[in-house]
């Protein structure tokens, strides 16, 4: 009734302060050849000197996103005319995508076991109205309680919230076993946060039929990969 509502209310704020409903969106991309397609998700983070990034999976640009081949890194800013984020209910557009920022990388799909290259990241300009998120840097622990934000069933407008916990966590992947089913599809590039909301990962895949198995790149392994290609 009205007062487990109201303790649900209170513990969701609880376990994510200051959660924003546009802290997550769903990208959208218009390609140069024509061919338009919205994949996973997609979400902001703060960068150093008051930047802040867009990242999502690399193989959102693959068959496996709706693309009709796979996207090399060093030929995406030829390659997407346009990337919009637009809110979950697809009725307004959070942020215009500015320039891509990594140049090497695999998907999942092609990559020979680390999750690592599976990764875009753009610049994103200050017009954005995608909430952006802390990053945690360093590797989250195994034992570290976690939620995945993601956006359950096309009618839904809201975020999605699946508890977890980190079961094994290394350079190349986090292993995050959920207490329930994630049962949003499309669920790539949804953002793993701790308890403080911070990112500790961004999802890649399901490891099992039941949906309750999921893998991550850790933040720390993102972080370190963007460093590398534009600094501070």
């Amino acid at each position: 009734g009205f007062l487990s509502a109201l303790l649900t209310i209170a513990f969701t704020t609880a376990v994510l302060p200051g959660l924003a409903l546009d802290q997550v969106g769903l990208p959208e991309f218009q390609m140069a050849s024509g061919e338009k397609f919205s994949p996973g998700k997609a979400f902001a983070v703060r960068w150093y000197r008051g930047r802040n990034l867009l990242l999502m999976p690399l193989h959102l640009l693959s068959p496996e996103g709706g693309c009709s081949h796979y996207v090399k890194p060093s030929e995406i800013a030829q390659e997407v005319a346009k990337l919009q984020v637009y809110d979950l209910s697809m009725r307004s557009v959070l942020a215009t995508a500015g320039k891509p920022v990594l140049k090497s990388g695999a998907s999942t799909e092609q990559s020979t076991g680390s999750m690592s290259g599976d990764l875009l990241a753009f610049e994103l300009p200050q017009s954005s109205r995608l909430t952006p998120f802390d990053m945690l840097f360093a590797l989250a622990p195994a034992g570290t309680k976690v939620t995945i934000l993601s956006k359950a069933g096309e009618s839904s407008s809201s975020l999605t919230s699946y508890r977890g916990t980190i079961t094994g966590a290394s350079r190349t992947g986090l292993i995050i076993k959920l207490n329930y089913p994630l049962t949003a599809l499309s669920s790539s590039g949804a953002p793993v946060v701790d308890a403080q909301n911070k990112v500790v990962g961004m999802v890649v895949g399901v490891e099992d039929d039941a949906r309750t198995t999921i893998v991550a790149i850790p933040s720390s392994t993102m972080i370190s990969r963007i460093y590398a290609d534009i600094g501070k």
